[in-house]
């Protein structure tokens, strides 16, 4: 799905004016019926998504409850993962591709909780995007 598509889905709450780069993704994952041990059953479904060209302050405007974004490219594909503290820290006109952290560890929405588990821990990341299709629909933290 392109980050068009994205732009103009109905089930995202989009931020205005200056932030027109961020989405909050709140689009459910295909499939109606979710078995207990799936991941989807843990989903954060207001997901803070950016474009990579978009400024790295826009960062700071999460919610308390999100302390991180995903990062995302042209396409709508998760290519890192960007902290609010991380855009504290970067210089006013920094992008967003430029001081995320690179490398994004992720789940397609058919996993089960034991492999995010495993994920979290074993590579020692705090937040793991859910992909379906390709697209961000979730994720979760540890």
């Amino acid at each position: 799905v392109s980050l068009a598509h994205c732009k103009s889905c109905v089930a995202c709450a989009h931020l205005s004016g200056e932030a027109e780069p961020v989405l909050v993704c709140r689009a459910a994952p295909a499939g109606s019926s979710t078995p207990p041990d799936s991941i989807r059953s843990q989903l954060a479904r207001a997901v803070w998504c950016i474009e990579d060209g978009a400024p790295a302050r826009l960062a700071c405007i999460m919610p308390t409850t999100q302390a991180d974004a995903i990062v995302v490219d042209a396409d709508g594909h998760a290519v890192g993962i960007l902290s609010r503290q991380r855009a504290r820290r970067a210089p006013g006109d920094a992008l967003a591709r430029t001081v995320m952290e690179p490398g994004v560890v992720a789940l397609f929405d058919g996993a089960r909780v034991e492999q995010a588990r495993e994920l979290l821990t074993k590579r020692g990341v705090k937040t793991l995007p859910v992909l379906s299709a390709g697209r961000v629909v979730g994720r979760v933290r540890g």
